[in-house]
């Protein structure tokens, strides 16, 4: 704990980077309650010392060490996908983290956007719009994670779709409607180009 705090230098996103790291490599290969009450123990406190909610700061760690079931070189759920399927287990592995990707972001939201736990704040229309930006944000990483909206996105939608979802998840108001600006720009053109693609066919 106290190296986290330490090598942060008191840097509230470096320190989450820095725990995200430790969950995942502490979570190798070691069953889901060993896991978690390990790293809770090591790495909790520095996340609480740095004013992080107790109960945030351990569904942040909680998440990350049931994720590493999917990061190689160990990767369990990957490699238990493998043999079912035949697959190179590396492949799978590499394929499983690209497709859940997504889902490495859900922790941060809790960190940043407590409103969520919904048991920090009363329920208002600000709690409503955090749960609705996020699940709307999350939805459109994963898109832009598997590269197909109407159809496959090209470069430069990808990249919007992207870091117009990255916007959603810092729920300010005039930063969030650029990032829906970005996304809705992206998925008008993808459905352009699908719409062009059907006729072509016909």
């Amino acid at each position: 704990a106290n190296l986290v705090v330490t090598v942060s230098e008191g840097n509230f996103f470096l320190a989450l980077i820095l725990t995200h790291v430790v969950c995942i490599l502490l979570g190798m290969a070691i069953p889901t309650t060993a896991k978690y009450i390990m790293v809770a123990m090591m790495v909790a406190p520095a996340l609480v010392l740095m004013d992080i909610p107790a109960i945030a700061a351990h569904l942040f760690i909680f998440y990350f060490a049931i994720l590493s079931d999917l990061t190689p070189p160990v990767a369990l759920a990957a490699m238990a996908a493998a043999g079912v399927a035949r697959s190179d287990f590396y492949k799978t592995a590499f394929t499983a983290v690209k497709l859940a990707l997504a889902g490495f972001i859900v922790p941060y939201l809790f960190v940043y956007s407590p409103k969520l736990l919904l048991g920090f704040s009363p329920f208002n229309w600000g709690t409503i719009i955090t749960i609705i930006t996020s699940i709307i944000s999350i939805y459109f990483l994963g898109a832009a994670m598997i590269n197909w909206a109407f159809c496959k996105l090209t470069l430069i939608q990808r990249l919007m779709t992207f870091v117009g979802a990255l916007l959603l998840i810092v729920a300010k108001l005039n930063i969030g409607i650029i990032g829906f600006f970005l996304i809705f720009s992206a998925y008008y053109l993808n459905y352009r180009k699908y719409k062009s693609m059907g006729k072509k066919v016909a």
